[in-house]
C-alpha cells in the first residue's frame, strides 16, 4: 500500500517557482528542485512527470501572481489611463527576481516547443490587452497604434525586469513617468 503524500502539490509548485524564477528553466537542476521542495527525484517525477511539466505549472502560478497587475488593462472604460496605471503599478512592484516570462524568453533556444508556446502565450496575452486599450483610446489619427502597442508591451517586460538589475525604485518610477509623458494623449 502506498504511503500518503507528505506534501501539498500547490506548495511544491510554489517552491519550484522560486527556483525557476531565480535561476531560469535551463539552469534549474533537478538537485535544486529537490533541495527547495524537500522531495526526492521519484516523488517529483511521480507528481509532475518531468521538469518541463513542473515548470509549466510554476509558470501558470507566476501568471496567477501577476494577474492583478494585468487586470488593470481590463478595467472599463479601456484607454490610456489603464496603460498609465499598468506602467506605474509595474514600477511600484518590481521584483528582485525580475520577470519569469522575460527570463524565459532569454532562454528561448533552450526551451521545448511546448514551454516556449506557453511563454509566448503570456507575451501575446499582454500585447492583446495593451492593444485593446490603445484601440479604445481616442488617439489622434497620426498615431501608429501597432507601433505604440509594441512599444508599451516591450516596455512592460523591461520594467518588470528592472528589479533583477537592482535599480533603485525611484529611478524606475521616474523613468516610467517620463515614458508616460511621452505617450500620445487621447483627444
Amino acid at each position: 500500500m502506498a504511503r500518503p503524500k507528505s506534501y501539498q502539490r500547490g506548495e511544491v509548485i510554489g517552491q519550484a517557482l522560486k527556483v525557476f524564477w531565480e535561476k531560469g528553466y535551463a539552469a534549474s537542476s533537478l538537485s535544486d528542485l529537490m533541495t527547495e521542495t524537500g522531495l526526492n527525484k521519484r516523488s517529483l517525477y511521480n507528481e509532475f512527470g518531468n521538469k518541463e511539466e513542473l515548470f509549466l505549472e510554476a509558470l501558470a502560478r507566476y501568471q496567477e501572481l501577476r494577474r492583478p497587475v494585468v487586470e488593470l488593462l481590463l478595467r472599463q472604460p479601456q484607454g490610456m489611463n489603464n496603460i498609465h496605471d499598468l506602467l506605474r503599478t509595474m514600477a511600484e512592484h518590481t521584483d528582485p527576481r525580475g520577470c519569469l516570462i522575460a527570463l524565459s524568453l532569454s532562454e528561448r533556444k533552450l526551451l521545448s516547443e511546448n514551454v516556449l508556446e506557453q511563454v509566448m502565450a503570456g507575451v501575446e496575452g499582454l500585447r492583446m490587452l495593451v492593444k485593446a486599450n490603445i484601440d479604445a483610446a481616442n488617439l489622434p489619427e497620426s498615431v501608429n497604434r501597432e507601433a505604440l502597442t509594441c512599444l508599451i508591451s516591450m516596455q512592460s517586460f523591461t520594467i518588470a525586469g528592472m528589479g533583477k538589475l537592482e535599480m533603485e525604485r525611484s529611478c524606475i518610477k521616474a523613468a516610467v513617468e517620463q515614458l508616460i509623458a511621452l505617450l500620445p494623449i487621447a483627444d
